[in-house]
């Protein structure tokens, strides 16, 4: 699975930056009405807490490319990812759970867009949380652990 996820690295951020921005534009639609509701204030805080994502992709990305250790932003950045890590678990429960109330309101009119977009985002924040795994690997893996103390190794400032 390493040599998978080193080989692999770039499609799984991508990847990662797609669900993002679709589960950013999805958090604003209703399901069970079929609209969406740009007044919603969770929406935009979800939007703005995910910037915190994307920031950290670019981290991850540059890191890679330019051959970079990690440092205590990134570290920093990466523990904020924990927590919106845990946000998007919550989303893929919220949204297994709006599917399978679908027989609570069998009397009621549903979209016909109901279960075919709820499986979609159902699919959605799965690969989002998915991706955000497989990122945290990627990290681990190809940039290295957070051993901050590698810049004072060669500095002997007794020497000057």
């Amino acid at each position: 699975m390493s040599a998978l996820l080193k080989t692999y690295w770039r499609p799984l951020i991508i990847i990662s930056a797609i669900c993002l921005l679709l589960t950013v534009v999805f958090n604003f639609y209703g399901l069970y009405t079929n609209k969406f509701y740009f007044l919603k204030l969770d929406g935009y805080l979800f939007a703005f807490i995910s910037f915190a994502h994307f920031v950290f992709l670019y981290v991850i990305w540059f890191k890679i490319t330019a051959s970079e250790y990690p440092d205590t932003i990134m570290r920093n950045l990466e523990y904020v990812l924990y927590a919106l890590t845990l946000l998007y678990f919550y989303k893929v429960i919220e949204t297994c759970t709006t599917l399978l109330s679908l027989g609570e309101y069998s009397e009621h009119l549903i979209s016909p867009y109901f279960l075919p977009l709820g499986i979609f985002l159902l699919v959605v924040h799965f690969l989002l949380l998915a991706s955000t795994i497989g990122v945290f690997l990627i990290r681990r893996l190809i940039i290295g652990s957070y051993r901050i103390d590698y810049l004072n190794e060669d500095i002997d400032s007794w020497n000057r």
